[in-house]
């Protein structure tokens, strides 16, 4: 059996973010949660080292940490499908700063894409 590729992977995960929109506080919006999470991981290790894995674990950390899936609202999802839209994976290569930029449109947003922190911030 054939993996999805990382275009078809990305492809998927664009439909899961359009389609948990409308189901956002309702129990529905478990099943496109999931199958959102299941995509950012396998997506992120199809295309590591490549710069752009790095939004996709940005945004898996702002969803999974403590089920923070549940608290965004459509909006949220709207505007990662939006920024997640410009990541081609095969057609372009993807710039440092390009990545940062895309993980600060996600905090722009409202994901919390550092929700685990680090000793020195909460020292």
């Amino acid at each position: 059996m054939l993996s999805p590729s990382p275009t078809q992977l990305l492809q998927q995960l664009l439909q899961d973010l359009q389609r948990i929109q409308p189901h956002c506080g309702q129990p529905l919006a478990a099943v496109y949660a999931k199958s959102l999470l299941m995509n950012l991981r396998n997506l992120y290790k199809q295309v590591f080292p490549l710069p752009q894995a790095e939004v996709f674990m940005a945004l898996y950390d702002a969803l999974a940490c403590q089920n923070r899936w549940l608290d965004y609202s459509a909006e949220q999802y709207a505007a990662a499908h939006q920024l997640l839209q410009h990541f081609l994976i095969a057609e372009e290569q993807v710039t440092n700063a390009q990545v940062e930029d895309a993980i600060l449109g996600l905090e722009e947003s409202g994901f919390d894409t550092l929700p685990f922190g680090s000793a020195l911030a909460n020292g």
